[in-house]
């Protein structure tokens, strides 16, 4: 777990206006174009600013009561509810006040990251997505746990995997901000049979740091329709899918009697012997000792 400490600087200065706690956080993980970090404030007025990025604020314990300015100017109080969420596009963050101390995940995102994303969603091609105050949105919220539990664990299960949780965030943001949709659901078909081979090719190497932009690259295709023709042709995600590969290549390696579990884990791209326990519970129902003891 990473060591609690204050924080003043970097990509959420727009959202927080003063010091806070900051743990969970993602930074001095390989990920581009994202961060996430838990944050406890103390109450405290943050006057109107302006952001240069996508920040989405998840209210987690300990809810607080805020003050801000409605459409009429009048200062309205209430108290955050748990699980709401405040999205602030690029732009301006209006003022605000709370009361009492509040803990939340933060999520930013570069814009370039997001443009990127938008432009391969042909379904939403005018997505406008304005700042939105204490939001309730399930699928969202889940997917910022998922993340910050990744970031707060060191990010064990993969690039691939984070990458993956911030994509469906941004199609999720994306779509929560689309005023026009398109009659009718495109057919997505599977990707071509050459192509699909050399994604699993590069997949078979098993590296640790391997990531949805260059299995994309290497499908042809951008990173949201990768995401989808590779479900149809596989029936399971890229992450999924390496999962079962290095699971593979791991009781493969079992087999030879001289080689620890330790070794075995960190040459099948595991990032240590409990997530190679993890992934064999979860996928054969035994831990992978047990297994062996059954060759």
């Amino acid at each position: 777990m990473q060591t609690a400490q204050v924080n003043t600087q970097g990509e959420f200065d727009a959202i927080l206006r003063g010091p806070s706690i900051s743990s969970a956080s993602s930074r001095g993980l390989n990920w581009n174009g994202y961060v996430t970090e838990r944050h406890c404030v103390e109450p405290l007025e943050r006057p109107e600013t302006v952001s240069g990025r996508y920040i989405v604020a998840l209210w987690d314990k300990h809810p607080p009561i805020c003050e801000y300015a409605n459409e009429r100017g009048q200062i309205v109080k209430h108290r955050k509810r748990s699980r709401a969420m405040v999205i602030a596009p690029p732009g301006t963050i209006p003022a605000s006040r709370s009361i009492d101390p509040g803990d939340f995940i933060l999520c930013a995102l570069e814009a370039e990251f997001v443009n990127g994303i938008k432009v391969e969603l042909d379904q939403w091609p005018n997505a406008q997505i304005s700042y939105q105050r204490d939001f309730v949105d399930p699928t969202f919220a889940r997917l910022m746990e998922l993340l910050s539990t990744e970031a707060n664990q060191g990010g064990p299960l993969g690039r691939l995997y984070a990458d993956h949780l911030a994509n469906a965030m941004v199609i999720q943001l994306l779509h929560l901000g689309s005023r026009k949709r398109k009659n009718g659901v495109n057919k997505v078909s599977a990707l071509p049979s050459h192509r699909l081979r050399r994604v699993i090719e590069c997949m078979q190497e098993l590296q640790s740091d391997v990531d949805l932009k260059t299995l994309a690259m290497e499908s042809g295709y951008s990173r949201t329709h990768f995401l989808r023709m590779f479900r149809v042709s596989t029936g399971c995600t890229p992450h999924r899918y390496l999962l079962r590969l290095r699971l593979e290549r791991a009781k493969e390696m079992m087999r030879q009697k001289n080689m620890s579990l330790i070794d075995i884990a960190a040459m099948c791209g595991f990032s240590s012997h409990a997530h190679l326990t993890k992934v064999f519970r979860e996928f054969v129902g035994m831990p992978p000792s047990e297994y062996r003891r059954n060759l």
